[in-house]
């Protein structure tokens, strides 16, 4: 089997060498396809030499700075793998990660989706694929199926066909893992920390959001929703309550955190906004009840109060699990 990795590249120059030896550092048929997105820190110059170097295995494309879905997307129509993982520049994949992605395969080769697990500790240890469990996807999405990350899976490219990264500066990642996740019925998951993800100051991850950015983070879940609808799936419950939880909490938490008084003031506007369509999706009926008094009242005080409870209950369910 042959596994094309796609590697978008933006000013990431001290931590690419690194990143593309984790990829490359494997014995098998494998494929980095890297397209610099206008980077303009010397990170297309390490590009350049290392694919000279690499014996045919790394793709490299120059683009003008379009954003991380524009690159990845070009990269998806350069992939020629049966297989497609996605990798950032600053981040890196574990010893051994051909091995347990092709023992994957081999052992699961009706599952076009394959998981694993990942890791903020840095540097990773050597992996070895253990123990594989299979997900059944035929009727509702389970919760790991969305709150894993799309860098934790390899996906067959050929359910791939046709998918592409949305428009947007933040969810983009979360979208296209949603709309993959919708084309099959199964998943096979393994325990092997196959993923090392890079937290540092200036990520895009880590960045401040503008009103784009918050605007983004909505709409990107309201595509999300408005895709499994017309898949005619449905989500077990905990991933009902992840889905409610993030426009009574999580939402408003990031607008509440805005330092400039009148854009955090906007962000509320736009979050209470969005309610209206947010009460339609299909999130617990306890969700859409607060959502749809929220959306009438458009109180700040319930609005605060809402999200301190959920906090509170939240931290209490996870009390509660430990003392069990």
């Amino acid at each position: 089997m042959k596994v094309s990795v796609i590697v978008p590249v933006y000013n990431v120059a001290p931590w690419l060498d690194e990143c593309l030896d984790s990829a490359l550092g494997e014995d098998g048929d494998i494929e980095v396809v890297c397209v610099d997105d206008g980077s303009t820190d010397g990170s297309g110059v390490v590009l350049d030499a290392r694919a000279a170097k690499s014996g045919g295995r790394m793709k490299v494309l120059h683009k003008e700075n379009g954003g991380v879905s524009s690159a990845r997307n070009v990269a998806l129509k350069m992939a020629t793998g049966d297989w497609i993982m996605f990798l950032d520049g600053d981040d890196v994949l574990a010893r051994g990660w051909f091995s347990v992605v092709s023992g994957m395969a081999e052992r699961c080769p009706d599952i076009p989706v394959l998981g694993f697990e990942r890791s903020i500790t840095l540097p990773l240890e050597l992996v070895s694929l253990g123990d594989i469990r299979e997900l059944d996807m035929s009727r509702r999405l389970p919760l790991v199926s969305f709150v894993h990350d799309m860098w934790q899976f390899a996906y067959r490219r050929s359910m791939l066909a046709g998918l592409e990264f949305g428009p947007f500066s933040h969810g983009e990642d979360k979208l296209f893992q949603g709309q993959a996740m919708l084309r099959t019925d199964r998943i096979a998951l393994c325990d092997a920390i196959v993923y090392g993800y890079r937290q540092r100051a200036g990520s895009a991850m880590r960045s401040v959001w503008g009103e784009r950015g918050f605007r983004d983070d909505i709409e990107w879940r309201f595509a999300w929703m408005d895709a499994l609808k017309e898949s005619g799936k449905g989500l077990v419950w905990l991933l009902r309550y992840h889905m409610g939880s993030c426009f009574l909490n999580y939402i408003p938490y990031n607008a509440l955190q805005v330092k400039d008084e009148s854009l955090r003031e906007k962000e509320v506007n736009i979050w209470f906004d969005s309610l209206e369509r947010a009460a339609r999706c299909d999130f617990l009926i306890a969700h859409r009840i607060m959502i749809k008094i929220l959306s009438a009242t458009r109180s700040r005080i319930l609005m605060k109060l809402i999200r301190a409870g959920m906090v509170l209950a939240s931290n209490f369910a996870v009390f509660w699990k430990k003392r069990r």
